[in-house]
């Protein structure tokens, strides 16, 4: 697992690559249909086809951390992620990441600030808060199902037409993988961002889905996170095909 100290100097180099960039690449969110793809990043990879041939399509979601490919379930406690709500009254259909409660406090009540989940992201030697709140129709989870849930959606069905079964990691809809992306992307991004204009960072990170019995990945897509540093609000999450953010 990657130290404070390694996501730090990760984080601080990251930062320096971002001089000279306009300062609207970080302030206005890119459409993930019209950003440019890098199609290896959204498709499934060579090794696939070899996975199916063998019977054994067994896949687990990762993270590239010190240049090993790691089962996120190793790194991130999900259960913690309150991934599994109450059950939905009949009739009713409420996204897994949220319990009931949430889901009346955010879309009966409009309670904005309602915290769904919790990430970290280190930061010049310290520890960020960021959480994924209920939000509006700009940022929060409100903004995400809005604008990118067949984004996210899309990635969980590619993923499970290759063999990854979601459930075993704790995992059960589009929400459910948005939310463990984001938290991969504040604790091991592969880029980082910032813009002190806007008072926002943001950060990009691959991820693999890998047969569990070796290792070999079979799809793999790139997502980007981008949230505020004069407060703890996640703005937005979404597939994206930039390195960079």
């Amino acid at each position: 697992m990657k130290t404070p100290a390694s996501i730090i100097a990760t984080t601080l180099l990251a930062s320096l690559l971002c001089v000279g960039i306009a300062p609207a690449a970080f302030g206005a969110e890119q459409n993930p249909s019209t950003d440019q793809i890098d199609e290896g990043a959204l498709t499934e990879l060579p090794g696939a086809e070899a996975i199916r041939a063998s019977g054994d399509t067994d896949l687990s979601l990762a993270v590239m951390v010190d240049g090993e490919l790691t089962p996120v379930d190793e790194l991130i406690d999900i259960q913690s992620l309150d991934l599994n709500g109450s059950e939905p009254s009949v009739g009713e259909v409420t996204p897994q990441l949220i319990n009931l409660d949430q889901w009346t406090r955010c879309y009966v009540f409009d309670e904005l600030d309602s915290v769904f989940a919790s990430y970290i992201f280190y930061w010049n030697g310290a520890g960020k808060d960021v959480r994924l709140k209920c939000g509006t129709s700009g940022w929060g989870y409100k903004h995400i199902q809005a604008e990118h849930q067949d984004d996210w959606q899309a990635k969980y069905d590619n993923a499970v037409a290759q063999g990854w079964n979601p459930s075993l990691q704790g995992i059960q809809s589009w929400d459910d993988l948005m939310n463990v992306v984001v938290s991969t992307i504040t604790m091991y991004p592969d880029y980082v961002g910032s813009n002190s204009i806007n008072q926002t960072q943001c950060g990009v990170t691959m991820v693999y889905f890998i047969q569990t019995s070796t290792g070999l990945p079979a799809y793999q897509f790139r997502s980007r996170a981008a949230w505020a540093t004069n407060s703890d609000r996640l703005i937005t999450a979404f597939p994206t095909g930039s390195l960079v953010c």
